[in-house]
């Protein structure tokens, strides 16, 4: 279990150094996106809600126990964009592009 730990933590510490740089951003949010959709269903979302309002608790951040899962949406939307758009005309993958 250590193991996994520290590989998930060095894969998500490769992935956010790719996005700075601009290299392989779109892969490296398809990568964060699925870590964090993962990391939500198991850590942030509420463990028991029977209603929307509820499930609508947990979008504050707050440690009332009703998960939580603003911040890691806010994220998973920021990549999301990433994943369409790209990095942009100042990253290393158009630098890659002009010279091909």
């Amino acid at each position: 279990l250590h193991r996994v730990d520290r590989r998930q933590r060095q894969m998500c510490i490769r992935d956010r150094v790719l996005i700075l740089l601009g290299f392989g951003t779109r892969l490296a949010s398809l990568v964060l996106i699925v870590l964090t959709i993962v990391a939500t269903a198991a850590v942030h979302w509420p463990a028991e809600w029977s209603t929307l309002s509820e499930l609508a608790m947990g979008y504050s951040i707050s440690d009332k126990g009703y998960g939580n899962y603003k911040l890691p949406l806010i994220y998973m939307v920021g990549l999301y964009f990433l994943l369409l758009k790209g990095s942009g005309q100042l990253s290393v993958d158009a630098l890659l592009r002009k010279r091909s």
